[in-house]
């Protein structure tokens, strides 16, 4: 918005309500426990010792008020980059084959409908309600995710209803294509998404859930409950709780229902205006699924956030986090061996 200030663009923009923003996030990971190139189990840094240029992220968007009658709005988002690679929805860019790929991560209509306390209505492909941790990386407290991050599904495409009951509590009902489904759709079947916030004072927190087939056949059903909140113990400290489970008709080995589910808990405590510290501590039990690790694993991670020119206009955009993470297994699921150990650091500007 500054660039576009500068060419006189920002003021129409502004008034119309309109925003233009985003990040450029680049890493590196070394796994200390093992040379292989990828490096079991991780979402985003599963590559090891390559340097990576994570995301390029660019967004146009128009909020929506609650208090305003007939409002309307949307949002478009795009990504390049390597993470780009696990975004893709079907029928949008998921035929790319380079490390570096495009991404239409969202692209949404809203309109604000004057019912009682005012209801938002959604069309389109949106990230997810579901998880504490979120794609864009300037939302998370460290570079990698939890395990558990990569049993619920990035985003949906189809409609989504939210209607503010009071001050405090939120309701949200939809129906969509499915996990990562837009113009085109692995079977012929929609799910049922919903979802149920809160927020007051120091604490947010949110019950989602989503239901329907997301294989090719329209019979097997998938069922997530996904259940987050965070509190602002005071100034200086925020806790985070996370909890996932995720059952599928036909996903064992036996053709049988299967399982997945874990927990992750997070804190991260402000020193000073130049650096925070986190930590998060997970447990996931994955032993059912065909696809699965058909073991028990533990992680725990430790990393820092650094704001160099916490204060400037331009410059209090820079993070780096750099982390150090220990993954634990019952069983040798890290290429051959029942632990990891690894040393990752990322780097965004949020401009």
């Amino acid at each position: 918005m500054a660039l576009l200030d500068k060419g006189g663009l920002a003021t129409p923009l502004e008034e119309a309500g309109i925003s233009v923003y985003g990040l450029i996030e680049g890493s590196w990971t070394h796994n200390f426990s093992d040379d292989a190139s990828t490096i079991p189990g991780r979402a985003f840094d599963f590559e090891n010792d390559d340097l990576t240029l994570n995301q390029i992220y660019l967004v146009v968007e128009k909020t929506t008020d609650f208090q305003k009658a007939w409002d309307i709005g949307g949002k478009m988002a795009w990504t390049y980059g390597a993470d780009a690679r696990f975004l893709h929805s079907n029928g949008l860019f998921d035929k790319e084959t380079p490390d570096n790929q495009i991404d239409l991560t969202e692209l949404y209509g809203e309109v604000v409908v004057p019912v009682g306390n005012g209801l938002k209505v959604k069309l389109g492909k949106f990230i997810t309600p579901l998880g504490y941790e979120y794609v864009n990386p300037s939302l998370n407290a460290f570079y990698s995710h939890s395990f558990i991050f990569g049993i619920v599904p990035f985003s949906h495409t189809g409609v989504y209803a939210t209607y503010g009951l009071n001050e405090e509590w939120t309701v949200s009902a939809g129906i969509t294509r499915g996990w990562e489904q837009s113009i085109d759709d692995n079977n012929d079947a929609i799910d049922f998404l919903g979802s149920v916030g809160y927020v007051k004072d120091k604490v947010t927190g949110a019950l989602s859930f989503t239901v329907g087939p997301e294989t090719t056949d329209n019979g097997n059903y998938r069922y997530a409950v996904d259940f987050w909140m965070g509190y602002a113990m005071s100034d200086e400290l925020t806790l985070g709780i996370n909890a996932d489970y995720v059952y599928e008709e036909e996903a064992g080995d036996d053709g049988d229902g299967a399982q997945v589910y874990g927990i992750a808990g997070y804190a991260t405590y402000g020193l000073n205006d130049y650096l925070k510290i986190n930590g998060r501590l997970e447990w996931f039990a994955d032993t059912e699924r065909a696809a699965g690790f058909d073991s028990t694993l533990y992680e725990a991670t430790l990393g820092l956030t650094v704001s160099p020119f916490p204060t400037h206009d331009i410059g209090s955009g820079l993070k780096i986090r750099p982390e150090v993470r220990f993954d634990y297994a019952d069983d040798d699921v890290f290429n051959g061996e029942n632990s990891q150990f690894t040393f990752g650091v990322d780097a965004y500007f949020a401009f």
